[in-house]
């Protein structure tokens, strides 16, 4: 073992310019240390002095006039270091809290069995306690670590490890690529430049309750059916920096049955065809100067309980908004999370009525009102799975004040499953008192639903 010692040390610390052969570096051997009294100088002068280098040669000179007894009963294979331990030391990549192993315990070898997988363990932290010495003999020894494995000429071979199921051998060979005949049956990518880029989501939800007749609290069958269509196309913003342009087009229908309504089976409880689209300069940083527009509507006709009178249907009402102002957009590190917010201090708003049997008509077909509008937006991935989008958008007039608040948490179960909550706040400061309702200016809907969702997106 002392032998193994001084031949390790001598491999580590010696420069080794000074003993090669034939112009090639060789590891220095003890016969060489034993007729060489200016290299156990230069050894000695390198070596940490609690370690006497004369003294250690002489003791080796004085066992090799001893004869050589071998005992072959004796197994050390599991405490020889492989050969590359003996080489000249090498810069390796500093590691955090690469240490030694020492709760592997060295177990008998065989060829077969789960002592083998043992055997495994060993190797694995015998080879992480020697990446341990050379890496502190790197620190505390830097001047006579001439060789640095990230400034080699060429990269390191890659090998592959296969296993023999008969003889349980395993056997490592170099990977060997051929670029050149690899590479003829690639087709080379075609990468264009991508003005707009374009996403679109679906969503079918349903809910369902049945009662049978006898139930002892007695209730109504009903069944909620929801579909959301929503698309949308943007200017990119990385080949158009100063430009802010987008536009989504959104169809939202909700069908429910009404046990309770005589003349109709079922009844529809939200009906919405809306179009955004938002022009934007940049002004500095993420602030635009952008001219917003907004148009909603809705397609069927919906009428009031037990009743043959209209409440709405197509353009009736139909509501153009156009405001002129600025837009702030940023989304954070990462794209986990998308803020914009815009606010037009000048603002058209229009409401038009085309079907004079509409209930809300009041004489006049074309409503013009001029104000401002503020449109704030939220898009926020809470996890891999869940999104939560938010929207608040409010007009006023100066007389009055109408605002929406509309808030969706989703629940992906996967690509095409999905459940959502949907929360929508409206205020309305014109809205008449009811005697049912003690905060009659304001309105409120909640949907839990659960059904099937599809999405994409050019990013």
């Amino acid at each position: 073992m002392l032998h193994t010692k001084i031949c390790s040390l001598i491999s580590l610390a010696f420069p080794l310019a000074s003993f090669a052969q034939n112009d090639h570096p060789e590891v220095l051997s003890l016969g060489d240390l034993m007729e060489n009294t200016e290299a156990v100088a230069s050894i000695d002068s390198i070596v940490p002095d609690s370690l006497d280098i004369l003294a250690l040669v002489a003791h080796e000179r004085e066992k090799l006039n001893r004869p050589l007894a071998v005992d072959t009963s004796i197994d050390v294979s599991d405490r020889m270091m492989p050969r590359f331990f003996y080489l000249p030391a090498v810069y390796k990549p500093y590691k955090v809290n690469r240490s030694v192993n020492r709760s592997v315990k060295v177990a008998p070898f065989k060829s077969t069995g789960s002592a083998s997988f043992d055997r495994i363990n060993v190797e694995v932290a015998r080879h992480d306690e020697m990446e341990a010495m050379l890496q502190q003999f790197t620190i505390d020894y830097p001047r006579v670590v001439f060789l640095n494995l990230e400034k080699l000429p060429e990269p390191p071979k890659k090998f592959v490890a296969t296993i023999d199921p008969k003889t349980a051998k395993v056997k490592v060979t170099e990977m060997q690529v051929d670029v050149k005949s690899a590479s003829k049956d690639i087709a080379p990518i075609n990468v264009g430049r991508k003005n707009w880029i374009q996403s679109f989501q679906g969503s079918l939800q349903f809910s369902q309750a049945y009662n049978s007749p006898n139930w002892y609290q007695g209730g109504n069958n009903n069944v909620n059916l929801i579909s959301n269509l929503q698309w949308g196309v943007r200017l990119n913003p990385a080949f158009h920096p100063n430009l802010l342009f987008e536009n989504t087009v959104q169809y939202k229908l909700a069908v429910n049955s009404a046990p309770e309504d005589t003349i109709r089976h079922y009844n529809i409880s939200e009906d919405r065809f809306q179009v955004n689209s938002k022009f934007g300069l940049k002004a500095a940083s993420n602030w635009y100067y952008t001219v917003n527009m907004q148009f909603k509507t809705q397609f069927l006709s919906n009428y009031a309980t037990n009743s043959r009178q209209k409440k709405v249907t197509f353009l009736s009402p139909g509501e153009l908004n156009v405001g002129l102002g600025m837009t702030y957009s940023f989304t954070t590190p990462g794209k986990k999370a998308n803020f914009n917010i815009s606010m037009a201090p000048l603002s058209y708003n229009m409401i038009c009525f085309d079907d004079e049997t509409v209930k809300a008509f009041n004489g006049r077909r074309v409503t013009n009102q001029y104000g401002s509008t503020f449109e704030g937006r939220m898009s926020w991935r809470v996890a891999y799975n869940i999104n939560y989008t938010t929207r608040l958008y409010t007009f006023t007039n100066y007389k009055y004040i109408q605002g929406d608040w509309e808030n969706t948490l989703s629940f992906d179960i996967n690509r095409y499953l999905s459940t959502q909550i949907f929360v929508h706040l409206r205020y309305d400061s014109s809205s008449r008192s009811d005697e049912y309702v003690n905060w009659h200016k304001f309105q409120l809907r909640e949907i839990l639903s659960f059904g099937f969702s599809y999405r994409f997106s050019d990013l």
